[in-house]
């Protein structure tokens, strides 16, 4: 008689995975979340305090409901364009993945980025969401790597347009100058990530020699490093086929995918010039939303979780000229609320769905690895190995 208690449990460990590992960066995230609140509350308290008039009250009023709803409303479009784009790119690999599985690795992988310094964690958290809808690891962060790229390629391209044209820019002349040196290293950095993603798979020959030299050195950790060579060999190769394939291989996707970062990134920015129009704003929509291409790229490279404090000083910045100086403060407060934290909110939820889908997902298996040898009972066990 086969023995199915073994693979049961194997099972068991792969399903407990990502519902372990989010459990495991729920403190890193809590922290990082004061860490950013806090630097948050700073900055936008300096502000105030150094804009606030007698005149803000009443400017603070003149913000409508209809115009709040419309912003909230543009940012709950862009989680539903977030989650066509992991879809899309998913099913172009051959994971016909269901729609709710994809909006929801999309949600996490934004909160975790917002959370996280240098917007580091996102992809990795994405990429392990999108596995538990049964796509391997390599192969989701493969998508999500794609999607990273061309999400960093629509800021990129944006802001030197705006920078090489004769769009005026809030600032001084040199700020301009100083831009355009700044994306033209940014466009060779990212150059250099696209290269070395497309080779990662030279990675496995070094890193199975480095395992194989530690596994002589150490025999006592001999089994657990041979197992370790094979894995992290079997890893990157599929990463890098699975992106390849995506970049090279899907040009229609790519294009389409592009193109939906860019309508993503306006909605976001439109919530600006709605706000600004509410408190009297004398700035055209257009260049205020093109200024914010290059705050966007510039704040994904910031140590604070969730470019916390130079976003928010960068905003004022380009607002400053074009609103009275009561309502400079008010605007940006309120555009930080807005456009951040309901992403936030809404990203917790979408983890918790996926770590009580993970656990719920683990109990088939943990009833099946205690079956008895004679197979499940018939009153209604069966029932229990259906997949959830």
């Amino acid at each position: 008689m086969p023995d199915t208690k073994r693979p049961a449990r194997r099972d068991l460990r792969n399903h407990h995975g990502p519902a372990k590992e989010e459990r495991g960066h729920g403190p890193h995230l809590v922290r990082n979340l004061l860490v950013g609140a806090s630097v948050t509350v700073l900055t936008l308290g300096l502000l105030l305090k150094a804009t606030w008039a007698p005149d803000s009250w009443r400017l603070l009023t003149t913000i409508r409901l209809d115009a709040v709803g419309a912003a909230l409303g543009l940012i709950a479009v862009t989680w539903a364009i977030g989650g066509l784009r992991a879809w899309l790119m998913t099913r172009s690999l051959g994971y016909p993945i269901p729609y709710s599985a994809a909006l929801r690795a999309t949600l996490v992988g934004a909160m975790v980025s917002g959370l996280t310094p240098f917007t580091g964690g996102g992809g990795a958290a994405e990429a392990l969401v999108l596995s538990q809808a049964g796509i391997p690891y390599a192969k989701a962060l493969a998508t999500v790597n794609a999607a990273g790229v061309l999400n960093q390629s629509v800021l990129l391209v944006a802001s030197l347009a705006l920078a090489f044209s004769p769009v005026p820019l809030p600032g001084l002349p040199v700020v301009r100058a100083i831009l355009r040196w700044i994306l033209v290293v940014y466009a060779l950095g990212l150059l250099g990530v696209v290269a070395a993603l497309l080779q990662l798979d030279w990675l496995a020959g070094p890193v199975e020699r480095l395992l194989g030299r530690l596994e002589r050195v150490m025999p006592a950790w001999a089994a657990r490093l041979r197992a370790a060579r094979t894995r992290s060999r079997h890893f990157l190769l599929s990463t890098a086929d699975a992106f390849r394939t995506v970049v090279a291989g899907r040009p229609a996707v790519m294009a389409v995918v592009g193109a939906g970062f860019l309508v993503y990134y306006l909605l976001i920015f439109l919530v600006a010039p709605i706000l600004a129009n509410n408190l009297g704003g004398r700035i055209h929509a257009g260049v205020l939303v093109a200024a914010q291409f290059p705050l966007f790229l510039v704040g994904g490279v910031l140590p604070t979780p969730g470019a916390s404090g130079g976003i928010e000083a960068g905003m004022a910045a380009i607002a400053a000229p074009y609103l009275p100086r009561a309502a400079v403060g008010i605007f940006v407060s309120v555009w930080r609320l807005l456009t951040f934290y309901p992403s936030l909110m809404a990203g917790a939820v979408a983890a918790a769905v996926s770590v009580h889908r993970s656990a719920v997902a683990a109990v088939p298996e943990a009833v099946s690895s205690e079956e008895p040898p004679g197979g499940p009972a018939r009153t209604g066990a069966s029932s229990l190995r259906e997949p959830v």
